[in-house]
């Protein structure tokens, strides 16, 4: 052999050698990567990137353990140059449309996946997380056609399942929504989310037996303090009589609802028993104004909470009331208020706004923060009709720093919106419902305001998208939670002219004939 075709050959085994060796590290980083041993992935990455820089794999696969590690720049840029490798490597397109989802660059994250899917038009997983993207971002239609596309190529999809069912819920199809979440169970008998979705929505159509029943469900979602119940499950109260009995009720789910089941609190003092409602502080002002002959307690660490459990003959969750005291529609009584505001701290409030005009006072919400009904707010600048009649002071009752949207405001139609900054709701419940109760009228979307404002029998009116939450129900023009809120109902998903309008025309009767409260 002479010299030239031994160096051709050496080199070529070099090169061999090295791919080789690259192809073992990559092969063993998976492995490492699959276990969950982060860090001898890496390593093995890196490995393989020194001996074959431009490994689109290797890129690849370390762009998804750099986002694992929430270090989303790195990752799509890692995964960016793999594409440039090699434009036709479906993970690379998949991985990228993940951290586009998660770094909240959905236009982005769609491209990835739509171009995951030219690839490989078959792959359920690049399907359902586009799916995920669009519905997350408010393109439902688009969003339930990609989960029924996941389905087509695999009917036993239950994640799929359950989100085609959600989409369709935030769609207002109803009846296609609960097809799927039985479609679920089915699957799975005891799939969680599934059966709590159902329990969700037979109390939105008024089924209150088998809704309450059924809502048990939610103590094994991430939702509630299951642990709280679990410790007093034994304790429960289950109708039995309680003439004399010590009776705990404990606070769950949010301020409003809590607002809501408070609604019941006559109905279980009337059995004479004696009553301790654990809650946040923050709501105890008010319960103890409201009702002298209870006492409030706020939430405590667990490890008293469970010796608490044995000072009471039974314990029974605000929400589990509902299933003893509200079976049927019948049930429900048209009290005028249920709630009782500090009327000094009213008093002062209400003479601090009117000032020296005759203005209606009318107070205004329309932003939540709530990600299961994303569609429930309202644009600032939407409520315009409402916000232009003449007349009217209007009263910032949003949560939340809205300095900016109401100075955007002021400064496009010269409306100025009235704001109290001595008064925050989310620590001081109580000096916000003596702020609501100084108003003449609410308009508001579905949030704290509306449960408070219901509650002191302040004139309310409700503006509510297609998919409300189960307390509001579906047809209802009224709230049989609340006997002052009047509801306006989204016809379309989205289209909110006509709640506004109609809410506008409310707020003129109520100017043209006001009520002196």
């Amino acid at each position: 052999m002479d010299k030239q075709n031994k160096f051709l050959d050496d080199s070529y085994i070099n090169n061999k050698n090295i791919l080789n060796k690259a192809q073992e590290a990559l092969i063993q980083g998976t492995s490492f990567q699959l276990a969950g041993k982060i860090v001898e992935a890496i390593n093995c990455y890196k490995t393989c990137l020194e001996l074959t820089p431009d490994n689109a794999n290797a890129l690849s696969n370390l762009g998804v353990i750099i986002h694992d590690l929430g270090r989303f720049d790195e990752a799509i840029s890692c995964l960016q140059r793999a594409i440039t490798i090699e434009p036709n490597l479906f993970q690379a397109h998949y991985n990228l449309g993940n951290s586009y989802k998660d770094f909240g660059m959905p236009k982005e994250a769609i491209a990835s996946y739509q171009k995951a899917i030219n690839i490989e038009p078959n792959n359920t997983s690049a399907h359902y997380n586009l799916g995920i993207t669009l519905q997350t971002y408010g393109s439902l239609d688009e969003a339930i056609l990609c989960y029924k596309k996941v389905l087509a190529l695999n009917p036993e999809h239950i994640k799929a399942l359950l989100n085609l069912g959600n989409a369709l819920l935030e769609a207002g199809r109803l009846s296609e929504a609960i097809t799927c979440y039985h479609k679920v169970i089915v699957l799975q008998p005891y799939h969680v989310d599934a059966h709590n979705n159902i329990s969700l929505f037979q109390l939105l159509t008024g089924d209150f037996a088998n809704g309450w029943e059924k809502s048990d469900w939610r103590w094994k979602t991430d939702q509630v303090d299951s642990e709280r119940y679990l410790q007093y499950e034994k304790s429960l109260w289950r109708g039995e009589p309680l003439e004399n009995k010590r009776l705990l009720i404990w606070a769950e789910q949010g301020v409003g609802e809590n607002v809501l089941f408070a609604s019941m609190l006559p109905d279980i003092i009337k059995k004479n028993a004696k009553i301790t409602i654990e809650c946040e502080q923050r709501f105890i002002p008010l319960l103890k104004r409201t009702y002298p002959s209870i006492t409030c307690i706020p939430m405590i660490d667990k490890i008293y909470r469970n010796s608490q459990c044995n000072e009471f003959d039974f314990t029974v969750p605000f929400g589990n009331l509902g299933r003893w005291l509200r079976s049927d529609v019948s049930n429900f009584t048209k009290q005028p208020s249920h709630l009782l505001a500090d009327q000094k701290k009213r008093a002062l409030i209400r003479n601090r706004y009117i000032t020296n005009n005759e203005n209606l006072l009318v107070g205004i919400a329309w932003h939540s923060n709530s990600v299961k009904y994303k569609y429930k707010s309202i644009e600032l600048n939407d409520l315009l009709p409402i916000l232009e009649i003449p007349g009217i002071t209007f009263v910032n009752l949003q949560y939340g720093d809205t300095t900016k949207q109401r100075s955007e405001f002021t400064k496009n139609t010269g409306i100025t919106i009235l704001d109290d900054e001595k008064i925050d709701q989310k620590v001081d419940i109580d000096s916000f419902a003596a702020q609501i109760a100084a108003m003449d009228m609410i308009v508001t979307i579905s949030n704290t305001t509306a449960h408070i404002a219901g509650a002191l029998g302040v004139p309310t009116t409700l503006m509510l998208g297609v998919n409300p939450i189960w307390y509001w129900m579906l047809e209802n023009n009224d709230s049989i939670w609340y006997s002052s809120i009047s509801i306006c109902r989204q016809k379309k998903l989205g289209d909110w002219k006509e709640v506004i309008e109609q809410a506008a025309n409310k707020v003129k009767e109520m100017k043209n004939s006001p009520i002196t409260r």
